[in-house]
């Protein structure tokens, strides 16, 4: 949800269009990604096109957390525990989310 209130908040101060109740994601990170000048393809310097590429990987392991294990979709406490994930593991998702929306904040004011 912070990946996805942040990449929002940037298109729509950016003035970029996207389908509010459509697109993914993943959709969302394309639309920013390529605004901001971070698509890996785009890139020339092979350090910057491997950090790049990664970060795509963050937004589809958020996603897919998040429609697959969460516990934001309605599911029952057995489903609940079968697909839980260790906290540690959370933790790594949600610092390495953070991380994200924060950069794209930063890109945001210096707009």
């Amino acid at each position: 949800n912070v990946l996805e209130a942040r990449f929002k908040a940037y298109l729509n101060k950016k003035k970029i269009a996207y389908n509010e109740n459509g697109d993914t994601l993943n959709d969302l990170w394309r639309l920013t990604r390529d605004d901001l000048g971070i698509n890996p393809k785009d890139l020339e310097a092979k350090d910057l096109k491997k950090i790049a590429s990664r970060l795509g990987s963050i937004v589809d392991g958020t996603m897919y957390l998040r429609n697959k294990r969460s516990s934001a979709h309605g599911r029952t406490e057995a489903e609940h525990t079968a697909t839980a994930i260790r906290p540690r593991h959370a933790r790594l998702v949600i610092h390495s989310a953070h991380t994200l929306a924060a950069y794209v904040l930063e890109c945001l004011e210096n707009v």
